[in-house]
């Protein structure tokens, strides 16, 4: 299998690039492809992550009945999408939009690797319909840097360097800067009941808690 980072990249210079956290959830999926775990459910049986010349419209999704264009708004944005109304919102995401930061795991809400924040509330994109959007706004990893939570989350991050493999830390940044927004002093419950939906095979939990402790120092501050 082919590693997630190149051998010649640090993870420190990823992470501190123009993109800051949100490159290292952007990595290379060639290898993570070939991982049975993250085989797609649904339009996307065999080919979760499609590259471009193989989406012959990717401003479409719509194949049914359903099909029509949607506006939504993301990280302060508005788009008009042509797709199905159960059309998941991680999909939109990725194959219309061409925000990949956001990940494919498992599709049916259980890893957590595909959070973003919907009028500021963490949820699973793999399994929230487009059709149920409305006018909510929808922020991913490639905008978290840009609220005070974020910024703070994505500097713990790379202070404790908390990434291994890198594959689900955007959806760990998202839940964790949407604790953060609501709770500035978390206990370790809180950051238990916060971040048990999001699994890191790499086994990073340790780091993760104390990176959201230290984020909470300064954001409580103010």
């Amino acid at each position: 299998m082919n590693n997630l980072i190149a051998p010649a990249t640090s993870r420190r210079k990823i992470l501190s690039g123009g993109m800051g956290v949100a490159a290292a959830a952007s990595l290379s999926t060639d290898g993570a492809a070939s991982l049975p775990l993250l085989a797609p459910r649904g339009r996307h049986d065999g080919d979760p992550r499609r590259p471009a010349e193989q989406v012959e419209d990717k401003r479409s999704l719509g194949s049914g009945e359903d099909a029509m264009a949607f506006s939504i708004k993301v990280n302060g944005n508005t788009h008009s999408v042509d797709v199905d109304a159960d059309t998941p919102l991680l999909w939109v995401l990725r194959d219309v939009l061409g925000m990949t930061g956001t990940k494919f795991g498992c599709g049916m809400a259980l890893c957590g690797a595909c959070t973003v924040h919907v009028d500021g509330v963490a949820l699973r994109s793999c399994i929230t319909a487009i059709g149920s959007v409305g006018q909510s706004e929808i922020t991913t990893i490639e905008a978290i840097g840009a609220t005070a939570a974020g910024a703070q989350i994505q500097k713990a991050w790379l202070d404790r360097e908390v990434v291994q493999c890198g594959y689900c830390q955007s959806g760990q940044i998202m839940s964790a800067s949407a604790l953060l927004a609501r709770n500035r002093h978390p206990t370790d419950a809180d950051i238990d009941d916060a971040m048990s939906g999001n699994i890191c095979r790499c086994g990073t939990y340790l780091r993760i808690r104390e990176a959201i402790k230290q984020a909470a120092g300064p954001i409580g501050k103010d």
